[in-house]
C-alpha cells in the first residue's frame, strides 16, 4: 500500500510539473529566478563607424577637449586674446579633393588646402612671416615621407592625416594630427616646439560629427 501512495504522489509531482511547463516557458527568465547571463570575453564589436572617414563637418566638444589658450601662447598670440577664446571653437569640415589634397575649412575662415603629393610643400602667409606646411596621410614613414600608394585609398577612408608646419621661425615646428578614433569621434593633437626651447606645448582636442 505504501509503495503505491508513493507512485501515485510520484506520478501527481510529475503531472503538475507539465501542466506548469508552458506557463514557465512564458515568464521572462528573470521571474522564473535564474541569473541572466552576460558576455564576458573579448570586446564586443566594434561599430560600423569604424568603417568612416573624417571627411566632413565636425562639432567641438569641449567638455573632453583641452584648451588651446597654451599652445595660442606658444605660438605667439597675445596672452589676453589667447585665454579669451582658448577654450571655445568654431565647426570644422575637412574635405579630401582627388588630385588635390586635403581642405580644412574653420566657420567663417578660409580654407586651407593643403597638396598631398610627395614633398609638395604649401607657404602659408602669417603675421610673423612663411610658414612652409606639408601633409602626410596616415602613419609617417620611417623617411618622414608618405607611401607612394597613400592617394589610391585616402578618398574612401582618411582615417588619419599629419599637418607639419616649418617656420616662421629658423627651427620652429608645428604639427596638427587628426586622427578618427574607434568611438568614432576626431581626435586632434596640436604640437609646437619653440626654436632655441626645450620641451613641447601640446594640445588635444576632441570633436564630435555634425548631424
Amino acid at each position: 500500500l505504501l509503495v503505491t501512495m508513493m507512485t501515485l504522489l510520484h506520478c501527481a509531482r510529475v503531472y503538475v510539473l507539465l501542466s506548469c511547463l508552458p506557463l514557465m516557458l512564458s515568464c521572462p527568465v528573470k521571474q522564473l529566478g535564474v541569473p541572466l547571463l552576460r558576455y564576458r570575453g573579448g570586446a564586443e564589436p566594434r561599430s560600423s563607424v569604424v568603417g568612416a572617414s573624417l571627411h566632413g563637418r565636425w562639432n567641438l566638444d569641449a567638455e573632453r577637449s583641452e584648451s588651446m589658450t597654451p599652445f595660442l601662447i606658444s605660438v605667439g598670440a597675445p596672452k589676453i586674446i589667447a585665454r579669451m577664446v582658448g577654450s571655445k571653437g568654431k565647426p570644422v569640415t575637412i574635405t579630401f579633393i582627388a588630385d588635390v589634397g586635403i581642405s580644412i575649412e574653420v566657420d567663417g575662415k578660409e580654407a586651407e588646402v593643403y597638396p598631398t603629393n610627395n614633398d609638395e610643400v604649401t607657404e602659408i602667409t602669417t603675421p610673423k612671416g612663411i610658414v612652409r606646411a606639408t601633409v602626410v596621410i596616415g602613419e609617417p614613414a620611417d623617411d618622414d615621407r608618405r607611401d607612394d600608394d597613400a592617394d589610391e585609398t585616402a578618398g574612401a577612408a582618411l582615417r588619419k592625416f599629419t599637418i607639419t608646419k616649418l617656420g616662421p621661425a629658423e627651427g620652429e615646428v608645428t604639427t596638427e594630427v587628426r586622427e578618427l578614433t574607434d568611438d568614432g569621434t576626431l581626435r586632434a593633437t596640436f604640437s609646437h616646439t619653440k626654436p632655441g626651447e626645450p620641451g613641447t606645448t601640446t594640445v588635444v582636442r576632441v570633436y564630435t560629427r555634425a548631424k
